[in-house]
């Protein structure tokens, strides 16, 4: 049952870089957060929800954690790829060996219910099916993030014990589910042996479909294949009409879908699949703000609160159609990071006062509260107020508005939002610097460590980008949409070198191991008014970034950026960390 973690190896260096939006920066947060609100004590089990609005915080194990982890072990791997830390990585271990314990021996996760009454509660819906039962149950949302993350696993370091438990996954999936001669669907829970309820739910019968497309593509395993099918017929059918609108209310359960069938289309290269992927992507923009990425948590545009996870999987998609050579959403993703994603982390606790903070709760929120307390005085759920907020730092949102990182009905976080979003995080790293062969490309002007080149980026203070090459011979950079192409100046090793133009990319030839190249462009400042969730606000943008927003929030205030309206970029010594592994999905530059 014993896990062993291999390291993360790769090179370290000192460097001096602007002082400007650094992805690493932000996962060794994600790192934080995802290692330290899991109780050891309690076989590794994720406390799902931090509320701030008790004195003091606390950290609530509720049903949804039991089946979440699943999340972060998928996203761990990527962060310590992204880093090279090893800060708690004996809690990725014990997460895993957790779920290892709770295996039947059909492959599935059955977590014990002894001393866990929260796993017959959820504070979303109460799992009538299972009150009755009182035995382990498992529940399909966790078996797809599972073999996704095992897949993860596996690539890093290649035990065959990852393929067995997947395989065995899949076959008992197979025969769990609902088919008809082109679907298969699933209900929620089944116990050992059996299905809980008579029929399927469109749902949460989710995130399965990405696990066992990427298994098929590592291994060509072709039931994983087959299963995929199957399930993205079901998605295709159930949940959008045949124009790419949304069928069901939850923004994120239907852009999850899209990602399943994305992949699903790209393994078997179906175009009309594709295209249903980009209309749903282009109707998802519409319903939420494409300028800043704030996206709402329903399917109804005035809605105020926008999860992580909408906007995580609206910069996924955009990134995975680009990569894959399946349109160019390059600048949605530019626009979406540096903003509502970047802000939607914590990166600063100074704001939690929890006196302050239950000033601003709604009567709702006070009632919430006062049922979760009762709830923890009758046993029936489990706190822990030890450094609360602290082991919190650097998760993602639940419930922000768009100038707010909370809101008086939910001052709260809950953790599915931040495996999700680190997901994503890595796929962002990941796409700024991209090869073939000696050829590379920067497509988003963000800092970044590669084997090929490192990118030093003084956005938004100046458009000033400096690239230090390593490998590369030919080199194409993105330039901005907003930029004037002919206000663009590149020199290589302080000359001025002549350039070329495709499509919004800046090209330079002739590049030697060493050679320091420059580009340089006037950013634009610009004030806009935009109403979201219902909200008139007066928006001040230089280039891409928000550096100001109007009304600002009252609780933790987002985009608190005035040092970006100063127009020279400060700088910081950092140790920089190039990995010797990547996870890169199959087709695209």
């Amino acid at each position: 049952m014993r896990v062993d973690v291999p390291p993360y190896k790769g090179e370290r260096y000192e460097a001096e870089v602007p002082d400007t939006l650094d992805l690493v920066e932000r996962a060794v947060l994600a790192i934080n957060a995802m290692t330290r609100v899991v109780a050891p004590e309690r076989d590794y089990e994720l406390y799902f929800v931090t509320e701030f609005a008790e004195d003091p915080p606390k950290l609530y194990l509720e049903w949804d954690g039991i089946f979440n982890t699943g999340r972060f072990l998928e996203a761990l791997p990527l962060m310590r790829i992204m880093t090279g830390s090893d800060f708690n990585i004996e809690v990725d271990a014990g997460i895993m060996e957790s779920y290892l314990r709770g295996a039947g021996s059909d492959g599935l996760f059955y977590p014990p219910v002894e001393n866990r009454p929260w796993a017959f509660y959820s504070e979303w819906n109460a799992v009538e099916e299972v009150k009755t039962i009182r035995q382990p149950y498992g529940f399909i949302f966790g078996e797809g993030r599972l073999i996704m993350a095992m897949c993860m696993w596996y690539r890093h370091d290649h035990n065959p014990r990852w393929k067995a438990l997947i395989e065995k996954k899949i076959d008992r999936l197979l025969e769990l589910g609902y088919k008809t001669d082109d679907t298969i669907a699933f209900d929620r829970y089944f116990v050992p042996g059996q299905v809980i309820a008579k029929k399927p739910r469109v749902g949460l019968d989710y995130w399965v479909p990405y696990g066992v497309i990427t298994y098929y593509q590592l291994t060509g395993y072709e039931p994983a294949l087959e299963f995929a099918r199957l399930q993205v017929n079901h998605l295709r059918k159930n949940w959008f009409s045949k124009d790419g609108r949304f069928l069901l209310p939850h923004f994120h359960l239907t852009t999850a879908a899209l990602i399943e069938i994305l992949e699903y289309a790209i393994a078997v290269d179906d175009r009309e699949l594709i295209e249903l992927v980009k209309n749903g992507y282009e109707y998802g923009k519409e319903l939420g703000e494409p300028l800043v990425g704030f996206f709402p948590e329903t399917t109804r545009k005035s809605f105020p609160t926008c999860e992580s996870c909408e906007v995580a999987d609206m910069i996924f998609l955009a990134i995975r159609l680009t990569r894959a050579g399946l349109g160019d959403y390059w600048e949605d993703a530019d626009r979406w990071v540096r903003n509502h994603f970047a802000e939607a982390q914590m990166t600063r606790t100074a704001w939690v006062d929890p006196q302050k903070i239950m000033a601003f709760q709604s009567a709702e929120a006070k009632d919430f509260t006062s049922r979760r307390k009762a709830m923890v005085k009758e046993k029936r759920l489990f706190v822990d107020d030890k450094d609360a907020v602290e082991r919190s730092l650097g998760s993602w949102a639940g419930w922000a508005l768009a100038n707010d990182w909370v809101n008086p009905d939910r001052i709260a976080i809950m953790q599915c939002c931040t495996g999700n979003a680190a997901r994503t995080l890595y796929h962002i790293w990941d796409a700024i610097v991209t090869t073939s062969g000696t050829d590379a490309r920067v497509n988003l002007l963000l800092n970044r460590a590669s084997p090929w080149l490192d990118v030093e980026s003084h956005l938004p203070y100046e458009g000033n980008v400096v690239i230090k090459n390593k490998t590369a011979k030919t080199l194409s950079v993105r330039i901005p949409e907003w930029t004037a192409r002919d206000h663009v100046v590149c020199d290589v090793n302080g000359e001025k070198r002549e350039t070329t133009w495709s499509g919004d990319y800046l090209g330079v030839v002739g590049l030697k191991r060493g050679d320091v190249i420059t580009i340089e462009f006037p950013v634009t400042e610009r004030s806009l008014f935009k109403v979201i969730g219902d909200v008139p606000y007066r928006l001040t943008l230089k280039g891409n970034t928000v550096v100001d927003i109007d009304p600002p929030g009252r609780i933790y205030p987002l985009y608190q950026r005035d040092h970006y309206k100063a127009n020279k970029a400060p700088t910081r010594q950092v140790t920089r960390f190039v990995s010797e592994e990547t996870i890169q999905k199959p087709t695209g530059h």
